[in-house]
């Protein structure tokens, strides 16, 4: 569940499309579904993004160059 996003690629060749659900039971579920997501979490700090080793920043660029393809 989710939005979706308004550009080229989500609309063309994504498919992406909102929908509006009135219920309370599936508002429940959902509420429910990213509760137990949140116990599965783990927070990422800025210094846990600073302390990244050499592969990992290359791979962080890598992956930012080809992002418009993703």
């Amino acid at each position: 569940m989710g939005s979706a996003n308004f550009d080229d690629r989500s609309m063309r060749l994504n498919f992406e499309a909102n929908a509006m659900v009135y219920s309370d039971e599936i508002g429940k579920e959902m509420i429910d579904a990213f509760e137990e997501d949140l116990g599965r979490c783990t927070e990422y700090t800025m210094e846990m993004f600073s302390d990244r080793t050499l592969i990992q920043r290359v791979r962080t660029n890598i992956s930012w160059l080809v992002s418009e393809q993703l």
